[in-house]
């Protein structure tokens, strides 16, 4: 049986507070679970013990039940064991490849309509995403600069007139058409299979 040493400034203990309440469960009802499937089991003290961090109660968890915790919860268990800042293994991982914020990812792992997935996935594959982003880019720069109190204007003609007009909002009429094209031309195609895909 593989038991942990735990430190003394160790979080672990409310790691496992904090997961098993959001995911519904009290104490007797994640011991009883941790039962049923064959897991060593704590005591109801000892949890409550272990989850306001005695270090006792801690160590004398066996890593194989905080490994079935770990399964009960959701959650990896190297989040419980503090190895991961993350619940999700795989949260971490793109997040640390990607710069994408932990709710980012989880909203769109959350996207319950496979035709939106589509829709997003054709996005991200498109060879117009670069440009996507250094027109964003360009916008915060702006918006960073208009909070400064400065303006940065575009002159135009228009019907024999000099005119300007906010670089800022150009850009984001410019993004917003842009993409907006994107959907469109991406809705076509998918409308196009849905088509060939009935008359077969």
């Amino acid at each position: 049986m593989e038991y942990r040493v735990v430190h003394k400034d160790s979080i672990i203990g409310e790691r496992i507070r904090a997961a098993r309440k959001e995911a519904g469960y009290s104490q007797e009802a994640l011991i009883n679970e941790l039962r049923m499937h064959g897991y060593k089991t704590p005591s109801r003290n000892t949890l409550s013990r272990a989850e306001s961090g005695d270090l006792d109660a801690l160590n004398g968890l066996p890593l194989g039940t905080i490994i079935g915790m770990s399964a009960i919860l959701n959650c990896d268990p190297g989040y419980l064991l503090e190895e991961r800042d993350h619940r999700y293994y795989e949260v971490e991982f793109v997040h640390k490849k990607t710069g994408l914020s932990v709710d980012a990812i989880f909203n769109i792992v959350d996207i319950q309509n496979d035709a939106l997935k589509a829709v997003l996935s054709r996005l991200i594959e498109s060879q117009n995403l670069q440009f996507f982003l250094k027109v964003i880019d360009e916008i915060v720069k702006l918006q960073n600069s208009e909070s400064h109190g400065n303006t940065p204007l575009l002159a135009y003609e228009m019907e024999g007139r000099s005119m300007s007009v906010s670089k800022l909002r150009m850009l984001e009429w410019f993004l917003a058409e842009h993409i907006r094209e994107e959907v469109n031309t991406i809705a076509a195609d998918f409308a196009e299979k849905a088509k060939c895909d009935e008359k077969k």
